[in-house]
């Protein structure tokens, strides 16, 4: 493989140790965390003041079944706002001020959205979470 080309897919990936997994976490989540929304997608967001050896920032995607009823198309969705994600991820960890951060985006509406769509709802959301949580807003 071309290595700026190999450089270029680890700098956005999504490894196993950047996900919420376990039913703890998402509890802890759900119980500690503020939501913003945008558009159809919501985010839940909580922010810790210290870093425990995880990556700054880890995060979960959720469709959940009482919008789009068919699993492949769930897993479409899913699959576009992890590319979203890995799109912005740059920008996302260039604007935290240390500790750990957890995010869950939420689809929330029965049409499919586009890369493009998701990214700018993703933005628009994080720059929320981010004035909230550190008091300045962000100029992207």
């Amino acid at each position: 493989m071309i290595p700026s080309l190999e450089s270029h897919i680890s700098t956005r990936s999504l490894p196993r140790v950047e996900r919420l997994r376990g039913k703890k976490t998402f509890q802890l989540l759900y119980h500690l965390s503020k939501q913003w929304e945008s558009g159809p997608v919501r985010l839940y967001a909580v922010s810790f003041l210290i870093n425990l050896g995880t990556p700054p920032l880890r995060v979960a995607f959720s469709v959940p079944k009482k919008f789009i009823r068919k699993a492949a198309h769930r897993n479409r969705v899913r699959r576009r706002m992890r590319e979203a994600y890995r799109q912005e991820k740059p920008t996302f960890l260039t604007q935290l001020c240390g500790g750990e951060t957890w995010l869950l985006w939420q689809w929330r509406s029965s049409l499919i959205p586009s890369v493009s769509s998701l990214r700018e709802w993703f933005r628009e959301l994080y720059d929320e979470f981010y004035k909230e949580c550190y008091g300045t807003s962000l100029s992207l």
